[in-house]
């Protein structure tokens, strides 16, 4: 696996050329990092998970395999092999033609708990039951896949890029966050991965927050060190750049702590003697420390 494809944030896996070509180039043409892997054969299939990945595009039809219960299940067996379910949050996106079929019922050996799925609900039932830890880190979602005969003759690749960018809400904040990190931390493709990784990340989860624990595992998946995780989350929340913002909540009451109080509250343990070293270790654990876009308080993903 090359640097370049263990740093991109986002997932292509569809294996006919007249799809995937054009989604890659609509990719490329917004300057989004991606890999993409075909997944006819789980032999050819990546030997790592790719662990900086959180957005991933999948088809449903990889090959030709028969039936529609086994359809889905080697493209969750292609998912499970390509995706870490270590590194989350996570946002997945059906793009397939053939996502709302019907499964017949006749391909179960007994009657499914729901009437009769469909192929989308099919690959996602078999990725989450296989590995329960996907139930955990990611969403499902679906996008549109129309049949050749149904695209436009001009103009697919700009609806492409529109489509792929609802799921990518602060795209071109990413840009503006682009330009100010290589102007204040260098060139270095690692400072890139830093920022690309973070947006991943909080544009993967309800919230949109990232948290401290986050930092972690994004200095994990992308092979740095913790420092140059927070050497970029400084540099998006200064009042200059205004990208992020950082706040501190009650795990608790769910309601923000403001500066102020967790100042005074740290005042009072270190400096006043005013709290036992147990009061303030309970204190400072019910404490959330985390970033939100500093526009936004919180804003949802595109969720189906």
């Amino acid at each position: 696996m090359t640097q370049e494809h263990n740093l991109a944030t986002v997932c292509l896996i569809d294996d006919e050329r007249h799809d995937y070509q054009p989604f890659l180039d609509a990719l490329s043409h917004l300057g989004i990092q991606a890999v993409h892997v075909r997944g006819t054969d789980l032999e050819t299939t990546p030997r790592q998970h790719f662990r900086n990945v959180r957005l991933v595009f999948t088809d449903l039809h990889l090959g030709n395999y028969g039936s529609e219960k086994t359809h889905a299940s080697h493209t969750a067996s292609v998912f499970l092999k390509t995706i870490s379910p270590e590194h989350g949050p996570l946002r997945v996106v059906v793009w397939s033609k053939y996502a709302d079929q019907r499964v017949p019922l006749s391909e179960f050996a007994s009657p499914p708990e729901d009437d009769q799925p469909d192929l989308a609900d099919l690959f996602i039932n078999e990725v989450t039951s296989t590995d329960h830890r996907f139930k955990e880190i990611a969403q499902f979602s679906r996008m549109s896949k129309p049949l050749r005969a149904d695209r436009p003759s001009f103009g697919w690749g700009n609806q492409l890029e529109n489509e792929i960018l609802r799921f990518l809400p602060h795209f071109r904040l990413l840009q503006q966050s682009r330009v100010l990190i290589r102007s204040q931390l260098g060139q270095g493709d690692i400072w890139m991965a830093i920022t690309e990784a973070i947006f991943g990340v909080m544009c993967a989860r309800n919230d949109e927050s990232f948290l401290l624990s986050d930092a972690v595992d994004v200095a994990s998946s992308v092979s740095c060190d913790i420092l140059e995780v927070i050497a970029v989350l400084s540099q998006l929340t200064k009042p200059s750049s205004a990208v992020l913002r950082f706040v501190f909540e009650s795990s608790l009451t769910g309601n923000d702590v403001t500066t102020e109080e967790f100042s005074r509250t740290l005042a009072s343990w270190w400096r006043r003697n005013e709290m036992s070293d147990e009061q303030w270790s309970r204190w400072s654990e019910s404490v959330i420390i985390k970033w939100l876009f500093a526009d936004t308080k919180s804003a949802g993903g595109e969720d189906e």
